[in-house]
C-alpha cells in the first residue's frame, strides 16, 4: 500500500515556511528602527536603518536609509538615503541621494542626487544631479545637472546641463547646455548650447545643432532654452 507522509511532509514544510515568511514581514508606522537582513514596509513617518541583505518597501513619507546589499523601493513622498552598493528603485515623488556605487532606478517625477560612483537609469518627468563619477542613463523627459566627472547618456527629450568635466552622449531630442571642459557628443536632431572651452562632437549626417555662446553671467540659464 502506498504511504501518502512524504507528501503530507512537504505540505507542512510549506505551509511552515509560508508561515515563517509572513512573520519575518515587518510593518512599521512611526520612530526609528535599525534592522539587518530584515524584511520590512516602512509607512508614514517611520524611519529606518537597514543594513546587510534587507528588503525595504517605503511608502507615504517614510525616510529609509540604505547600507550593504539592501533593496528598496519607495513610493509616494519617501526619501532615501542610499550607500556602498544598495539598490534602490524610486517611483511618484521620491528623493533619493546616492553615494558610494549605490544603483538607483528612477521614474514618475522622483528627486535623484547620484555621488561617488553611483549609477543612475532614469525615465519619465525625473530630476537628476549627478556629480563625483557618477553614471547617468536619462530617457523619456529627464531633466539633468551634471557636475564633476560624471557619464549621462540622453536619449529622447532630456535636458542636460553639463559642467566641469561632464560627458554626455546625447541623441534624438535630446537638449544639452555645457560649461567647463565637459565633452559632448551628440546625434539624432539634439540640441547642443556650449560656453568654451566646453568641446561638441556631433555625428556625420546627423541634424544636431550647435550653438556656441559668450561666456556671460546669464548664459547658465540660456544653455536649455532651444534656438
Amino acid at each position: 500500500m502506498k504511504t501518502k507522509l512524504p507528501l503530507l511532509i512537504v505540505s507542512m514544510a510549506a505551509t511552515v515556511a509560508a508561515a515563517s515568511a509572513a512573520e519575518a514581514l515587518k510593518h512599521y508606522w512611526e520612530g526609528s528602527v535599525e534592522i539587518r537582513d530584515a524584511q520590512v514596509i516602512a509607512h508614514r513617518s517611520a524611519h529606518i536603518d537597514a543594513y546587510g541583505s534587507s528588503k525595504v518597501t517605503a511608502e507615504n513619507n517614510a525616510v529609509i536609509r540604505a547600507y550593504g546589499t539592501t533593496e528598496v523601493e519607495a513610493f509616494g513622498n519617501a526619501a532615501v538615503h542610499a550607500f556602498a552598493g544598495s539598490k534602490v528603485k524610486a517611483r511618484e515623488n521620491c528623493r533619493v541621494i546616492a553615494r558610494n556605487f549605490a544603483q538607483v532606478d528612477a521614474a514618475e517625477s522622483a528627486v535623484v542626487e547620484a555621488y561617488g560612483n553611483s549609477k543612475v537609469a532614469a525615465s519619465g518627468n525625473v530630476t537628476v544631479l549627478a556629480t563625483d563619477n557618477a553614471e547617468v542613463i536619462a530617457t523619456d523627459h529627464v531633466t539633468v545637472l551634471a557636475l564633476g566627472n560624471c557619464k549621462v547618456t540622453a536619449c529622447g527629450d532630456v535636458s542636460v546641463k553639463a559642467r566641469d568635466n561632464a560627458s554626455v552622449l546625447a541623441s534624438e531630442r535630446a537638449i544639452v547646455g555645457a560649461h567647463g571642459t565637459s565633452v559632448i557628443t551628440a546625434s539624432g536632431e539634439a540640441t547642443v548650447k556650449a560656453v568654451k572651452p566646453a568641446q561638441v562632437i556631433t555625428q556625420e549626417g546627423s541634424k544636431v545643432r550647435v550653438t556656441f555662446l559668450k561666456a556671460e553671467p546669464d548664459c547658465c540659464n540660456q544653455v536649455l532654452q532651444v534656438a
